[in-house]
């Protein structure tokens, strides 16, 4: 399953980032801030704000989640 995680960096968001990984989904992370995020090498990572609506629609193009 394809997977768009938004807020991927907060406690919520790594919680589900552990989770989806454990089931093997195929995870796009968007994060504000990417340099701190500790699933760098795992996940498509896009470094941006999310009211910029090219990244959000790039994020979730092809998602299933």
């Amino acid at each position: 399953m394809k997977v768009a995680l938004f807020g991927a960096s907060d406690a919520t968001g790594l919680l589900l980032m552990e989770r989806c990984l454990a089931a093997e989904y195929e995870v796009t992370a968007l994060l504000r801030r990417p340099v701190k995020f500790p699933y760098l090498d795992h996940p498509t990572v896009i470094g941006c704000d999310i009211f910029t609506l090219r990244a959000v629609y790039d994020t979730i193009h092809g998602e299933n989640a």
